[in-house]
């Protein structure tokens, strides 16, 4: 349905906030954006200098306090917040694969994870992107992201400390690429970005609107002639990125003098820097530029989609306002009925069918967000228990064999599943009877007592089995 998916696009641009949080060891960065009918503005912006004598537990209490009394001060609650830590400790990995793999390309990553990195996947927050499709080969290019869990942690407990807490977590580089690609969505070549900060810089190379590479380099000494090192490794990134007659465009982002080390890479042989105007000029100044690329995940789809904060971590979108959308949009056309049955009907008649279509309306939307939280808290319920897997059993499939095996005059009080083993405790009238009915079934083998049976002051016998799951 692509006028619905349009309406559903268009609607989110217009009616959605997004706040971008760009943190480093030294500063907090805020941006946030608003969509309009005319596009894309800057609401709001913040920064918050960390003192660097603290210890980090009440550095990040002071993250906290700034970030939560931001968003209050400026209403932002219901806004999605997206957040990017330095990107200097992210193994980035290009990979090629068969195309029979996208169906499952987490997992086929997850398993092959120590091929590419020194870590398993149990010790990696990890997200990978498809950058590429070779349809007459049957192949496909995959940018594989991989953050070691310690490394993170401390974004995730941040997270937990806000009032809001985190849509998500990306790298400042990913951030500053889609910050690049929305300013400039015409450009498809080879492009390097120059991102420069106090004591590092990031370069991160872009082909056809998709991070294939980034890497932070530390400046030794912030004083002295970075020059020498970007070229250096601007030079060795075209090399082994770029054809070897290919022309690259370039950028510099950097809070301040850039304009004479832009000029200095200018006169590099195969560079070029970027003079196109950006499509929204005003939108960020070159400090806030990661800060505004994390606010665009708030409003739109992105093309860098790196994302290191775990499911059940993210804060959930907040749907009113696409519900709000919906009932507004229904308001216009209602309105607009109006309108032309003005010309039949008496003023005070129509005045009054809109009063009662508002008012069902607002007890239909309340239906539906109370309806909507109520189907994803079963829905969670469910794919909890559907995922539970011991063993070689799903636990939902052993829960329905007990109950089947069991008779109505058997209780369970406790289900102990670890493994392949299974212990049941409980109440019958007849527990010797429970073992042969237990042991027909396929899905349990070397059913027996695990205890001697004894009764209860009500005269029903006490039982402990064993048991355990079939392959």
């Amino acid at each position: 349905m692509p006028a619905v998916s349009a309406i559903r696009e268009t609607g989110a641009l217009i009616f959605n906030t997004g706040v971008g949080i760009d943190i480093t060891p030294g500063a907090v960065s805020i941006a946030v954006l608003k969509g309009s009918f005319t596009g894309i503005r800057i609401a709001a912006r913040g920064i918050f200098e960390v003192d660097g004598g603290r210890n980090p537990a009440d550095a990040a209490a002071d993250m906290a306090a700034f970030i939560n009394g931001f968003i209050r001060d400026h209403g932002m609650a219901a806004a999605q917040v997206y957040a990017a830590m330095p990107g200097e400790h992210c193994i980035l990995r290009e990979i090629t694969f068969p195309r029979t793999v996208r169906e499952n390309l987490r997992g086929t990553l997850a398993y092959e994870m120590e091929k590419y990195v020194p870590f398993s996947a149990d010790d990696v927050y990890f997200d990978g992107q498809i950058i590429s499709e070779d349809r007459q080969a049957e192949k496909i290019r995959v940018l594989l992201a991989v953050l070691k869990k310690a490394d993170v942690q401390p974004w995730l407990q941040l997270s937990s400390r806000l009032e809001t807490g985190f849509s998500g977590i990306t790298i400042a580089p990913a951030a500053v690429a889609n910050y690049f690609i929305h300013q400039h969505e015409d450009i498809a070549g080879p492009v390097m970005i120059i991102d420069v900060r106090e004591d590092a810089f990031d370069l991160i190379h872009i082909r056809e609107h998709a991070l294939v590479y980034a890497r932070t380099i530390r400046i030794p000494d912030p004083e002295a002639d970075i020059f020498p090192i970007v070229a250096a490794q601007m030079e060795q990134a075209g090399k082994t990125f770029c054809a070897e007659d290919a022309q690259i465009r370039f950028t510099l982002y950097k809070k301040a003098g850039s304009a004479s080390l832009r000029e200095r890479l200018a006169g590099l042989s195969r560079f070029e820097p970027i003079n196109d105007p950006p499509k929204v000029p005003g939108l960020s100044g070159e400090e806030a530029v990661t800060a505004v690329g994390l606010a665009l995940k708030g409003l739109q789809k992105v093309p860098v989609q790196l994302e290191f904060m775990p499911p059940d971590q993210r804060r959930r979108p907040d749907r009113r306002g696409m519900i709000l959308m919906l009932v507004l949009a229904a308001l216009l056309v209602l309105s607009g009925m109006a309108w032309i049955g003005n010309h039949f009907m008496a003023r005070q008649a129509v005045s009054a069918h809109l009063d009662m279509e508002i008012e069902r309306l607002r007890a239909e939307a309340d239906v539906i967000l109370k309806k909507e939280s109520e189907i994803e808290r079963m829905a969670a319920h469910l794919k909890y228990l559907s995922g539970l897997r011991p063993g070689n059993r799903f636990a939902l499939d052993v829960f329905r064999e007990l109950s089947e095996r069991i008779p109505e005059t058997a209780w369970l009080r406790e289900l102990r599943l670890l493994g392949d083993a299974v212990t049941l405790s409980g109440q019958a009238a007849s527990a010797s009877e429970l073992i042969p009915l237990l042991e027909e079934s396929p899905m349990f083998k070397d059913v027996k007592f695990l205890a001697t049976i004894r009764k209860d002051r009500d005269g029903k016998e006490v039982f402990r089995i064993g048991l355990t799951l079939s392959k």
